[in-house]
């Protein structure tokens, strides 16, 4: 059988951090339940070594693996921060070489290599043609989201609008949900398609009209944060009787 293993982890945040018990931990277990427990984690925060001093002893071999976020190391490690900075479409991340270099640093450095965890980049391509064997992603692909948004359109819902950021994500959103009206849903028609620029639009009242004189009765958006919170709030302020 596989010999066990105990593999040291060092967090960045202690227990009380939500990210902690939502990636960190559920990851360990993940490995754990794969392994038939041959693999187990321990699991060390800042309480045992510093947040902006934790490279080292990673790198020394104390710790097999970091849970961490670059910008606690910028000015010593670029690669994470780098690829957090990249921005467009897919196609200029890979251009960045981000993923290319940590293909690169692991051929180069068996003993010492680097997972890209990825809690937050859904893009559909980056599991499928643009995988990279050291790439693990914790969430739903963009494909999978658009495909609930458009199975939980009611079959009265006949008129659809389409708003969302205008970056990666969101123009994966825009693009899935089109094409998964088109396979599960011909009957919809897209009556409007915005792309709105990332955390800029403050007041969302002319796109509110915009969707009001559409005749849409469901509006799909892959919008997070304020452009989610100020976009439904300004449907409600204007009265919009809309599925959401």
């Amino acid at each position: 059988g596989a010999q066990a293993a105990d593999i040291r982890m060092l967090s960045s945040w202690d227990k009380t951090n939500p990210a902690v018990a939502a990636l960190a931990d559920s990851f360990a277990k993940g490995v754990e339940t794969a392994t038939n427990g041959n693999t187990k984690f321990i699991l060390s925060g800042p309480e045992t070594v510093p947040p902006f001093e934790q490279l080292q002893p990673v790198s020394t071999g104390v710790f097999q693996m970091l849970f961490t976020h670059a910008i606690y190391h910028y000015g010593t490690t670029g690669i994470a921060v780098g690829m957090d900075a990249v921005r467009g479409d897919l196609e200029a991340r890979r251009k960045s070489g981000m993923i290319d270099a940590i293909d690169k640093h692991n051929e180069r450095n068996p003993d010492n290599r680097i997972i890209y965890i990825n809690c937050g980049a859904v893009a559909t391509e980056l599991t499928n043609e643009k995988c990279s064997f050291w790439h693990f992603r914790f969430d739903l692909h963009v494909g999978m989201k658009a495909e609930v948004m458009v199975r939980a359109l009611p079959k009265e819902v006949k008129k659809v609008y389409l708003i969302n950021q205008d970056y990666l994500f969101g123009q994966s959103v825009q693009r899935e949900v089109k094409n998964y009206l088109a396979k599960l849903r011909p009957d919809v028609q897209v009556v409007g398609d915005e792309l709105i620029p990332l955390g800029k639009i403050k007041d969302f009242s002319p796109y509110i009209t915009k969707v009001k004189a559409s005749g849409a009765q469901a509006l799909r958006t892959g919008n997070w944060g304020p452009d989610m919170t100020r976009l439904i709030k300004g449907g409600m302020d204007a009265g919009l009787d809309i599925r959401y």
